[in-house]
């Protein structure tokens, strides 16, 4: 029982990790739709966990991921990437049941 509840943990450290790699790539971006096409990888990839990879992310060490992580809450500036993470976020398809965040109102 121990090293399944180890393993899990392990499984979601490395998810988180995954998430982080993808805000990176979406930062990085030079154009809408990579930046799009960076967030429908995160949420195909996490569709459960992408709002607290995003938290997550906004305490991060790397500027980078930070300022992903706070574009996709909409707190810099960019239209398109807002416009992309809420349309994804509120696919009604069953890989996609994520709850809104609430500090997308900050």
């Amino acid at each position: 029982m121990r090293v399944r509840v180890a393993a899990a943990e392990v499984l979601c450290h490395l998810k988180r990790s995954n998430g982080c790699d993808l805000l990176l790539r979406y930062a990085r971006a030079p154009n809408p739709d990579e930046r799009t096409s960076a967030i429908r990888a995160l949420v195909e990839r996490q569709p459960k966990q992408v709002v607290s990879i995003l938290k997550e992310a906004s305490e991060h060490k790397q500027p980078s991921v930070r300022g992903a992580a706070a574009t996709g809450f909409g707190r810099v500036p960019s239209a398109e990437a807002l416009t992309a993470l809420t349309r994804l976020l509120r696919d009604p398809s069953p890989r996609c049941e994520l709850p809104l965040p609430s500090v997308w109102d900050n």
